[in-house]
């Protein structure tokens, strides 16, 4: 027994004992190779079979510390530059603010995102793309060194910490502006590639992080402020400021909103009057809105340019479109016998160019039993003068089956005269730019005095009124006639001033 034990059962515990020390978790402590005490035995030099097991356990030892080390960078580490990826980073920042947290200093996290990156990477095929995305890495790792902490989160966007730890925010922040401007500085150096040329901008957000700031709400506020520089156009730097989250949070909540819009028909429309210089009630402009959770009213300057980004502007404005023939057709007689010459729609530039628009438009008449004639479509003139083949033809099939055009804004384009004589247009809407100054300026009087046929909007004073009555102006809109009115108050209105 003891022979067996000493020359066999002994090792075989040892070898046990030493399997145990082998794991993924804490890979990295050296635990050593596996080494028997045998003692006298195998003094020719040759390897039994205990030997053989310990050399297959220490190979096995040292291949799984090399393959999970290679795993581990690579989990770690972005496959086309090199440089510390989202998680990586993650741990870093982290370990920031937990040092931030413990001496009480502060420090700064950018977030940097090419500028119309996206664009360029189609035109000129993903290979280029991605050796314009290894130089951009390279010019930024030149900057940071070993000041500052790189990564590369997504396609063409990074994650710069600035993690040694100084005494005071304001000193923070300074120095993650000067880096900022030597970053885009690099950026926009021009860059070769096959020949090509090409000239870079980029725009970073930077959030300070101190004491009491988590790293999830650091990096949402960095990306706030990167958000918010690209707003700003091109090579902007922004800084995060409490009011860009409300911003963004506002935003969300709108999406929301928007999700549900529709089928829980949140949208609703209001009716502005446009009267004559009597005061009485000629046609009037449908302005939508839409209730939050609370029953508040949204407006479009909040939801509109949301939807156009999204692209669901197109199916909200056919509904809303929808909404309006509906209210005309369900109080026909009381509209005919206000005397009711029209009621004008505001009508997006992406649902112009959308696909099938006319024809959708044309079957919602009919599904209402709309007198063409009898509906206006609103457009600005900047949309026309930048589209204005595209726009032309659809509003000449719509003219065609009856509907009228007016344009809204009139004035504040660059072009106007000279397109206006190709459009069929029924009605101009001069800007409330030009009311507002009627009174005081000279020349905005002149201009107005030269448009005839024209519906003056933004109309608040007597002043204004009588100016423009002056000058033949055929109808007004504006508070000093009337608000936009909810559907009941407008029909009240509309009986109120019916002959």
């Amino acid at each position: 027994l003891f022979i067996y034990w000493d020359t066999t059962v002994k090792h075989l515990l040892a070898i046990g004992k030493h399997m145990k020390k082998i794991r993924l978790v804490g890979y990295k402590e050296a635990i050593g190779d596996l080494i028997l005490e045998r003692g006298r035995r195998n003094k020719n030099g040759k390897r039994d079979e205990l030997d053989e097991l310990v050399l297959a356990i220490n190979e096995m030892h040292h291949e799984i510390v090399e393959q999970y080390t290679a795993i581990e960078y690579q989990s770690l580490h972005d496959t086309l530059t090199g440089l510390p990826n989202r998680r990586k980073i993650q741990h870093l920042i982290q370990d920031a603010t937990m040092r931030s947290r413990k001496i009480q200093g502060y420090g700064a996290l950018l977030s940097v995102d090419m500028d119309n990156f996206k664009l360029l990477n189609e035109s000129m095929g993903h290979t280029v793309g991605d050796q314009m995305l290894c130089e951009i890495a390279s010019r930024l790792t030149t900057v940071c060194n070993e000041k500052l902490k790189l990564a590369r989160i997504s396609g063409d966007e990074f994650l710069i910490l600035q993690d040694t730890i100084v005494s005071s925010r304001n000193e923070a922040r300074k120095i993650a502006e000067m880096f900022s401007k030597q970053l885009l500085s690099n950026i926009s150096q021009p860059i070769t590639i096959d020949d090509h040329h090409f000239k870079l901008t980029a725009c970073i957000g930077i959030a300070v992080f101190g004491p009491n700031t988590s790293p999830d709400v650091l990096v949402k506020q960095s990306d706030n402020a990167l958000h918010h520089a690209k707003s700003e156009g091109p090579g902007h730097i922004e800084l995060f400021e409490p009011a860009m989250q409300q911003k963004i949070d506002r935003r969300i909540q709108i999406d929301r909103l928007l999700d549900k819009a529709i089928d829980e028909d949140l949208l609703f429309i209001n009716y502005q009057p446009k009267c004559d210089g009597q005061g009485k009630i000629c046609s009037a402009e449908a302005l939508v809105r839409m209730h939050d959770e609370e029953g508040s009213v949204v407006y479009p300057g909040e939801f509109i340019p949301v939807l156009e980004e999204t692209g669901d502007i197109i199916a909200a404005g056919d509904h809303i479109i929808r909404k309006i023939f509906e209210f005309v057709n369900k109080h026909n007689n009381d509209i005919k016998r206000s005397g009711l010459k029209s009621i004008s729609i505001n009508v997006s530039p992406t649902q112009y160019s959308a696909e099938g628009f006319v024809d959708r438009v044309i079957t919602f008449a009919k599904q209402f039993d709309i007198e063409p004639r009898s509906i206006i479509f609103e457009i600005t003139e900047d949309v026309v003068a930048s589209s204005i083949d595209n726009v032309v033809d659809v509003m000449h099939r719509l003219t065609q089956y009856g509907f009228r055009f007016s344009i809204d804004d009139f004035g504040t384009g660059y072009s106007s005269l000279r397109y206006l004589k190709n459009l069929p247009l029924g009605e101009l809407k001069i800007d409330k730019s030009f009311v507002d100054d009627v009174t005081a300026e000279g020349r905005a009087a002149a201009i107005v005095k030269t448009i005839i046929d024209m519906v003056a909007e933004g109309v608040e004073s007597e002043e204004q009124l009588n100016i423009l009555a002056k000058y033949q102006c055929e109808l007004y809109q504006g508070f000093f006639f009337s608000r936009p009115l909810i559907e009941e108050d407008f029909l009240a209105a509309l009986k109120s001033t019916a002959p």
